[in-house]
């Protein structure tokens, strides 16, 4: 039997996502700061006694540029490995290991931030919804997928979801 994925998630893990992943990757590369400024909440990225000196900088471009690689691997799973099948047993299995990356990044916006802003999307700002809006976005969608909200499971007759 023919599998296909719903179109929302094929939206999002083909396209949307990818695109955001890419782009979080040129940012970690070639626009540090704003990355910085976008992902790290100030009070942790700028504490009042600390400065940053050359080897913190050597260090934290060291740490942006993996994470940017990661952001590309990221994006080629989705993009093109996902593109290549239909069997939802690699869509799953895939999706699982994004959702544990996404259970990482929130546990580590967890640790740094206020819990009145994490927990709380009406005191967003739009650098918190372009971190944390995806990451929450992201997860949630992968939970509904492995779960199987809204999926078609089997094609009839060129019928569904695609």
């Amino acid at each position: 039997m023919a599998h296909t994925v719903a179109l929302p998630y094929r939206l999002y893990f083909l396209y949307v996502e990818p695109f955001l992943a890419l782009s979080g990757a040129y940012l970690a590369i070639f626009r540090p700061e704003l990355y910085l400024s976008m992902t790290v909440p100030h009070k942790v990225m700028y504490p009042p006694t600390d400065s940053l000196s050359p080897s913190n900088h050597l260090l934290t471009t060291l740490l942006l540029t993996h994470i940017s690689c990661l952001y590309v691997f990221f994006a080629f799973n989705e993009a093109v490995v996902l593109r290549c099948t239909n069997d939802l047993r690699v869509w799953k299995a895939l999706l699982s290991t994004c959702l544990l990356s996404d259970v990482g990044h929130l546990y580590a916006n967890f640790i740094v931030a206020e819990p009145t802003v994490f927990w709380n999307p009406w005191s967003w700002g739009s650098d918190e919804w372009g971190n944390l809006g995806t990451l929450w976005l992201g997860a949630l969608l992968r939970v509904a997928f492995l779960w199987g909200l809204r999926i078609d499971r089997t094609v009839k007759k060129g019928r569904g979801w695609i």
